[in-house]
């Protein structure tokens, strides 16, 4: 027995189950995002801190823009990565909203599956006591004789 209301929830925790998958991996995308941009600031540090011990007599006047360009990087590098864990934040709520979506559907459809199967047992052991009586009062039947319906005139 197929029930259209248990399809229709089937479809939308399919949908919600899609959604939760594509936010997923973009949430999984960003995070890497955010670790690649701390590498990228640990290795702008450490380079600036190598970069200002090497001085030379010749280098000496273009060290000071060169530690001033690397900490500009970093600096943007700082904010990107901000904004970053702000939609990270954001992605993470819309995640687990959807998320709880998928659960309060999945649940609803277990739920009418039980009332379906409940529906139908019932429908079951109806037509099997009415089958049971049917026999019994078939076998109750006096053997080799039929009725017939007299009219009194």
């Amino acid at each position: 027995m197929s029930d259209p209301g248990i399809s229709t929830l089937g479809l939308l925790a399919r949908l919600e189950r899609e959604k939760v998958s594509g936010l997923a991996q973009r949430y999984a995308a960003l995070r890497s995002e955010l670790g690649r941009l701390q590498q990228v600031i640990e290795d702008l540090g450490e380079r600036m801190e190598t970069e200002a011990l090497a001085t030379s007599a010749e280098t000496a006047p273009y060290v000071g823009a060169f530690i001033s360009a690397i900490r500009i990087e970093i600096e943007r590098n700082a904010n990107r990565q901000q904004q970053l864990r702000r939609d990270t934040d954001a992605l993470q709520s819309e995640l687990r909203e959807h998320f709880q979506r998928v659960k309060v559907v999945e649940v609803a459809e277990a739920r009418r599956r039980l009332a379906v199967q409940t529906l139908q047992q019932k429908r079951d052991e109806r037509e099997w006591t009415e089958a049971m009586l049917l026999r019994h009062i078939h076998n109750r039947r006096p053997k080799g004789r039929l009725y017939t319906c007299q009219t009194h005139t």
